[in-house]
Parts: C-alpha cells; sequence; structure tokens
C-alpha cells in the first residue's frame, strides 16, 4: 500500500480554515510539520507493528506498506479512522492510497509501481456529493473511506455466510459459486467508469432473485428483524438472510447513481473469493 497526505502543499501554503478564514503563521505551520512527522513516522509504525506488517518507508506526508494482503486491507481502515482523530475530524486533512495485491515472487519494483497508479487513481476520485481524493482504490477499484469501511464490515459479514468447505448444499450459506455468479453479474453490470449498463441490470435483477429462490429462500424469509436469533446458527442464517437483502436491494433500484454503488460489492466478492481459496481446494 502507497499513501500520500492530499493537498499537503497547499495547505502548508493557504493553511487551514479557522473562523471561516485562512490561517498561515509560521508557527502553526512548523506545528502541522511535526505533527505530520509524528504521525506517519511515529504512531503509524507502532500500529504496522501490531498488524504484523513492514513499513518499507514513512515521511512527513506519505508511505509505502507491505504485507498481508488482509492485514493491509484492515491496517488501512483503522490508519484512516485513527488520522482522522489525529486531524480532529477537520475535513482538509486527509490522505488517499492504493493498494496492489500480488504473490509473494513479484518484484517489488513492480508492485510498488502498481501501487503508485493505484493511488494516482485514488487521488482522482470524486464522490458523487462533489469531494475530492480521500480515497482507496484497491482490486483496481476507487472508493471512499467511508464506503470503503462499510464494504470490509460487509465482506465479514457475508464470510460468515460461506460454507467452510466452500460447497453446496447448505441453505443457511451462500456457495462460493454463487458468490462468483454474482461477482461477474456486478461486472457485467457496471463499467469500470462506473457507467451503468441497464439492460444487463434488469438481466441480472432476474438471475439473482433465482438464485436467491435456489437457495430456498423467498423475499418473505430474508426480512431481517423479525425473530431474534438466538443460536450461532440461527445468526448465521440471519446474517445470510441480511447479505442476501442488501444485494437484491442494489440490484433493484433502478436510479443510476445508486446502481452505481454495486461496484463497491465487488471489495466484498474479492475478498471473501480469496480468503476462501484454500478452504474450497
Amino acid at each position: 500500500m502507497r499513501l500520500d497526505v492530499d493537498n499537503l502543499g497547499s495547505i502548508f501554503a493557504l493553511g487551514l480554515k479557522k473562523g471561516g478564514k485562512q490561517s498561515t503563521p509560521f508557527a502553526r505551520t512548523a506545528t502541522l510539520s511535526r505533527e505530520m512527522d509524528t504521525f506517519f513516522s511515529g504512531y503509524m509504525n507502532h500500529l504496522a507493528d501490531a498488524y504484523d506488517l513492514y513499513v518499507t518507508y514513512s515521511g512527513g506526508d506519505d508511505a509505502f506498506v507491505v504485507g498481508s494482503w488482509i492485514n493491509v486491507l484492515h491496517f488501512a481502515r483503522r490508519l484512516r479512522a485513527d488520522f482522522g482523530h489525529f486531524a480532529c475530524a477537520n475535513s482538509d486533512l486527509s490522505f488517499s492510497a492504493g493498494i496492489f495485491l500480488c504473490d509473494e515472487h513479484f518484484p517489488v519494483a513492480k508492485f510498488a509501481e502498481h501501487a503508485a497508479e493505484a493511488e494516482e487513481k485514488a487521488k482522482d476520485y470524486e464522490s458523487p456529493e462533489g469531494r475530492e481524493k480521500d480515497a482507496l482504490c484497491v482490486f483496481d477499484h476507487t472508493l471512499s473511506w467511508t464506503q470503503f469501511g462499510e464494504m470490509l464490515q460487509f465482506s465479514e459479514d457475508l464470510l460468515r455466510c460461506v460454507p467452510e468447505t466452500g460447497g453446496e448444499g447448505d441453505p443457511a450459506k451462500i456457495s462460493r459459486v454463487l458468490l462468483h455468479r454474482v461477482h461477474r453479474m456486478i461486472k457485467e453490470t457496471v463499467s469500470e467508469r462506473g457507467r451503468v449498463n441497464l439492460g444487463a441490470l434488469f438481466r441480472n435483477r432476474t438471475r439473482l432473485h433465482y438464485y436467491v429462490a435456489r437457495q430456498k429462500m423467498t423475499h418473505k424469509e430474508i426480512k431481517v428483524g423479525e425473530i431474534p436469533a438466538r443460536t450461532p446458527e440461527e445468526q448465521v442464517d440471519q446474517v445470510t438472510k441480511r447479505v442476501l437483502a442488501t444485494l437484491l436491494a442494489h440490484f433493484s433500484t433502478e436510479r443510476d447513481t445508486q446502481a452505481r454503488f454495486l461496484q463497491n460489492f465487488l471489495i466484498a466478492t474479492h475478498y471473501v473469493i480469496l480468503k476462501t481459496r484454500k478452504r474450497a481446494r
């Protein structure tokens, strides 16, 4: 993972807003520079140790971290949350990052290059609300940090729904086969540039309803929260229903802006497919 603080040059030149006005006293600029270095050269290294990651470099406003893909994902979410606390939730202070996944034999220089390209994609991100940067590019998909946090949580929920064997047969679980189908349906429905193919959306909506029916679940059954889950098995069943209900809701929208969020679920499908590979072998 490579990361870089957004617009730091402008912040040093123009300062941060205070009372609606820009403020650039030298003492404050020096303090900000020192605190940034403390966060990225000090605290970030401490946090990386907790996630068993190797920090190739970390300086005043950027860093390059290497390690297990799943540890890097969870580290990235934690680091962004902690940076928000460090910045006292100041929306002018943020960072963007790019994560590239590869095997252990991939040349360091090459994956550093790919991670830098992913970081640039994150820097080019603009949210539907018009906010620029403050994003993450992972699995070749860019999204805001808030959306990434939501997708990482959804990934963990989805992981609980996949059988230990990765196979079919348990109606309370989601098979890897269905997972791959959903992954393909999302890629068919939304292009890499975020354009929604309405024909594919309608077609895949029908397919998803069919696949859910094959799970022996009706629309009534996937309504979550009506019956409290008392056992671990019931809890997994409830999570499965919630996951399927979420996917159905996003495939059932006809609003283009909402359908684009389908792409974010590629984070979850990638995550669970990678995490369950050894189970299925």
